[in-house]
């Protein structure tokens, strides 16, 4: 009996120790990512997020970043349900021209993503139009800048390559706010799909 209560102590310290053990890991992020039909995010741990858009090149998909989940608005211009509508390379927001949601950015290009944890108070646009320059994210194109975020290489290749240091902050349909960066963007051509992979994060509000 002495030793039968032996063992039983011995196993309940080894629960216990193993409950604090993981109590005291730091936040590694969520294995099981959120995946809807055309979204896949993975949380990184630490409040950072990756989502992955897979999705035809002949469609609008549209995207929440409150809660990563993907809406699909009989009509977007009136929704209030997403922040981001995405098209190929075309990215409206649900504001200005393109929605009554009032979501607006600003762009950056100082390469301070990972240090940014507050928004700005001021300086936010949204859609004025809906050509490519009419749209926030393809704002602030410099010198051999295409489309704000991407350049465009043109025939023969006619590939699009991520600006570097390109980023963004979003006020959102919920009235929160959002860092950004698109990071990886891969087509096989007209007529199949596409993929657009973008890092995002709340941060404090101004």
């Amino acid at each position: 009996m002495k030793r039968l209560t032996m063992i039983l102590t011995a196993a309940m310290l080894a629960m216990l120790m193993g409950a604090c053990s993981d109590s005291l890991d730091p936040d590694d992020g969520d294995d099981d990512p959120v995946i809807t039909e055309h979204f896949e995010t993975v949380d990184n741990g630490g409040g950072a997020m990756t989502t992955t858009l897979t999705a035809p090149d002949d469609i609008w998909v549209y995207f929440r970043l409150s809660d990563s989940s993907e809406a699909e608005p009989a009509n977007p211009a009136d929704a209030d349900d997403y922040d981001l509508g995405i098209q190929f390379a075309n990215i409206n927001l649900n504001g200005g021209v393109h929605g009554g949601g009032d979501v607006e950015l600003l762009y950056f290009d100082d390469g301070g993503y990972e240090a940014l944890t507050q928004a700005p108070g001021e300086g936010y646009i949204t859609d004025v139009s809906d050509d490519d320059m009419g749209r926030a994210f393809n704002q602030g194109a410099g010198a051999g800048q295409n489309g704000g975020w991407y350049n465009y290489t043109g025939p023969p290749d006619h590939q699009l390559l991520i600006v570097e240091n390109r980023y963004y902050v979003v006020h959102s349909v919920d009235d929160g706010y959002f860092k950004l960066r698109i990071t990886g963007f891969a087509s096989g051509g007209p007529g199949t799909p596409f993929e657009l992979v973008f890092d995002w994060q709340e941060i404090d509000a101004p």
